[in-house]
């Protein structure tokens, strides 16, 4: 959650920096530099917070008078307990138990930049719990501060549904700066609006604006909020005499992955995350971002999506799509391995879309499909699979897409054989970089100095208005 120049998160592990075991924790970080500014664990009556506590945290303005106080919503014994949390001296104090709004945990709250249906003078409260159920709250409120909550008069809107019709359960809501509701469907790893006006008690539309692409915004991402970042000049060299010369509304994000596995300069603590800017509600990526290699040493599912080029995308066995399976046939899940740039080489060394070639599905009986759709905007150098392809492919070839600058990153040779002499040509080939030496075996598979195992190369276009299309490749002979 954001204030001025911070921003306050919670660290939910049990984990000190020291490996020492603790509850609940808040910390502020500052917004400019990244640095921790202050960390400290979360008391409730001078008692320790339990770390898994947390069922919802914001940051609001109630009242509309610029005062944001941060509220949570605390699993305290089984009770869903609505506070206030000071970010800097961890103190949670205790407003109202809410645990009968829904009879079931909570799972976010947010209250919106308009008025509350119950009270023109609030903020519009609503919560979420585990089932996807969204409510708005009745509440009062003094000084800035929500002082009580109706558990009594509230209004269920309804159930969010995700794309297949089922509970968007753990969803995670937030609103934007135009005061639209976005929710963050973590089983689909999406974001989607969310029609809260829509509610009928029992459901209410979702994703009818806003639906990004499944895998856009990852499970493991924590929390969103939407805010300023306001640029100012000071006048005179005065502090306190500024000239604000740009606002920008966006929203950030903090994604978890990285905390999931401790790292190895911090002890035993898993205290890192990424904290990332949301570029926007129809894309991924504003700009095409060009990667070099990326090599998975394993299978892969769930669904690829880059937006601009790659050099070479290497996996074990490649399972995008229906991670569950489907039948033979149309991808369920269109595009689930897409590329708006070229691709200049994708190699498996074992099935595409498929447990063919002996690739070992935990759980499943007999053949298995995964409907691999592979959507190239750009063009395709080489598609190598060593055991069975099932899906489909769809390569555009459009020239106003714009490829990799083929004059200054040509093909790379792709090459892995034990019996070099020459350190240099073992530097040149891809599947020789030290770290990756560890996932392919030298055992001939891919091996080009005969004319039976050569290379295949597509051409790469110049980039420029009537210049030919040519190939240059790095290798050595």
């Amino acid at each position: 959650m954001v204030t001025t120049n911070a921003i306050v998160m919670v660290d939910t592990d049990g984990v000190s920096p020291s490996g020492a075991a603790i509850g609940l924790e808040v910390g502020v970080v500052d917004a400019l530099t990244g640095k921790l500014q202050s960390s400290i664990e979360v008391t409730r009556g001078a008692v320790p917070v339990a770390s898994n506590a947390l069922q919802a945290i914001t940051y609001a303005d109630v009242q509309f008078n610029d005062d944001q106080r941060l509220y949570a919503i605390l699993n305290i014994a089984g009770a869903s307990i609505l506070g206030e949390l000071d970010p800097v001296t961890g103190v949670f104090t205790d407003i109202a138990d809410v645990t009968a709004l829904s009879g079931i945990p909570i799972s976010s709250m947010a209250v919106g930049l308009f008025a509350s249906s119950y009270d023109a003078s609030l903020g519009a409260l609503f919560i979420t719990n585990t089932a996807g159920e969204l409510f708005e709250l009745s509440y009062t409120a003094a000084a800035g501060v929500i002082t009580s909550v109706d558990t009594v008069i509230f209004d269920l809107r309804g159930a969010m549904r995700d794309i297949d019709n089922q509970l968007m359960s753990n969803a995670s809501i937030f609103f934007d700066r135009s005061g639209r509701m976005l929710a963050h469907d973590k089983y689909n790893g999406r974001l989607v609006d969310v029609d809260w006006q829509s509610g009928d008690g029992v459901t209410v539309d979702v994703g009818m604006t806003v639906a990004t692409a499944d895998g856009s915004v990852r499970p493991t991402v924590g929390a969103m909020i939407s805010t300023q970042i306001i640029e100012a000049e000071e006048i005179g060299g005065d502090p306190n005499n500024l000239l604000v010369t740009s606002v920008t509304d966006t929203t950030l994000a903090v994604d978890n992955a990285p905390s999931l596995g401790t790292l190895s300069d911090e002890g035993f603590a898993e205290e890192s995350a990424w904290l990332m800017t949301l570029t926007g509600t129809s894309n991924d990526s504003p700009t095409g971002q060009d990667i070099g290699k990326i090599l998975v040493g394993g299978k892969l599912t769930g669904r690829v999506s880059l937006s601009g080029s790659v050099d070479t995308f290497y996996a074990g066995a490649l399972l995008t799509g229906q991670s569950a399976g489907q039948g033979f046939g149309a991808a369920e899940l269109a595009g689930n391995f897409s590329v708006a740039g070229d691709l200049r080489n994708l190699i498996v060394s074992d099935s595409i879309g498929s447990n063919g070639g002996g690739v070992y599905v935990p759980n499943y009986a007999g053949r298995y499909y995964t409907g691999f759709d592979l959507v190239v905007g750009g063009q395709v150098g080489q598609i190598r699979v060593l055991q069975d392809f099932a899906g489909s492919l769809t390569v555009n070839n459009n020239s106003s897409v714009t490829g990799y600058p083929a004059g200054l990153l040509p093909q790379n040779e792709l090459e892995l054989y034990s019996a070099y002499d020459d350190p240099a040509q073992m530097e040149s080939d891809v599947f020789n970089l030290i770290s990756a030496e560890g996932l392919f075996a030298a055992d001939g598979r891919f091996y080009n100095d005969t004319f039976a195992t050569a290379q295949r190369l597509g051409t790469l276009r110049t980039g420029v208005s009537g210049q030919p299309d040519f190939i240059r490749v790095a290798g050595m002979f």
